[in-house]
């Protein structure tokens, strides 16, 4: 667990989280939501945060584009 807050958005729209292992992780922002993310990297409690457009899709079977993201759409939980 992460305490505290990693991003707080204006609006409404699906934010969904996929962990690349125990020190890593993704954050899908809607994309009419994510002109308000201010960083697209940060580092909290030592997890390693990026920040994506939930249109760049989580990688998945190994098949990446240069920026580490597949054409696969992430689910919304």
């Amino acid at each position: 667990m992460i305490p505290g807050n990693l991003l707080k958005l204006e609006g409404r729209g699906p934010v969904t989280a996929a962990w690349s292992g125990d020190q890593e992780m993704t954050i899908f922002v809607d994309d009419a939501l994510f002109s308000q993310v201010s960083t697209a990297h940060d580092e909290m409690h030592g997890v390693q945060i990026r920040f994506r457009r939930a249109s760049a899709g989580i990688a998945t079977n190994g098949e990446t584009d240069g920026g580490g993201q597949s054409e696969t759409q992430p689910e919304s939980k």
